[in-house]
């Protein structure tokens, strides 16, 4: 069967009427695409993509490794010096009250003291004491001690301590510090000098009573 040329469609018989003619185009129009569509050569498909080839892997430049360089050795690090930290700065208050306990302390002292310094500094003006009306009172005694020196023979010279104190038989009252040492001496002509010493006891008595040796050779 011959498909009619495109665009032409059969004339209507004479007589029908147009409902006819336009029912014979429409088919006149499904047989040339029925056609066309059978004597299509069968659709291929999509064609396939064409293969990439991956690019060749670039190799990287091989570089010299650097130089390795001497370490420089390790010093031990000195420790800063260590600095105390300043003085806290005391309150003026506070300063003030220290100096008056100072001069408190500083003056008992004083007058604690004093008195008897002075006495032993000044044994020939000893501090004359008052007593509650205003008056001197009278210095307190000084130990004494009772000494007989009697020597043979008689007639001897005596000295204590270095003083002259007269010739035996000799009896006399001497002032002393308790314990404290006399020294006796006793000398004659034509006899060996003679010493010795006596401990003073306040309120006592002592006796010194030596036979002299003659001495050879001496008037």
């Amino acid at each position: 069967m011959s498909a009619p040329e495109d665009g032409e469609a059969p004339a209507p018989p004479d007589g029908q009427p147009a409902r006819f003619y336009m029912d014979k185009t429409e088919e006149v129009a499904d047989a040339q695409e029925r056609y066309r569509r059978a004597s299509a050569p069968p659709d291929p498909g999509p064609a396939p993509a064409p293969a990439t080839t991956a690019p060749d892997a670039v190799e990287a430049p091989v570089t010299a490794a650097a130089p390795v360089t001497a370490v420089a050795p390790v010093t031990a690090a000195t420790p800063a010096p260590v600095t105390a930290p300043p003085a806290a700065v005391e309150p003026r208050a506070l300063g003030l009250a220290r100096l008056a306990t100072a001069g408190a302390a500083l003056t008992l002292a004083i007058a604690f003291f004093q008195p008897a310094a002075h006495d032993a500094l000044d044994r020939d003006h000893p501090r004359v004491k008052v007593g509650r009306d205003g008056r001197a009172l009278p210095p307190p005694p000084v130990p004494r001690m009772n000494l007989l020196v009697d020597a043979t023979p008689r007639g001897a010279t005596v000295t204590l301590d270095g003083a002259d104190a007269g010739n035996t038989p000799l009896a006399t009252n001497v002032a002393c510090v308790d314990g404290a040492p006399i020294h006796v001496a006793i000398d004659a002509p034509g006899y060996a000098p003679y010493e010795t010493t006596v401990a003073c006891t306040p309120g006592g008595n002592a006796v010194v009573a030596p036979t002299l040796t003659r001495a050879t050779g001496r008037r």
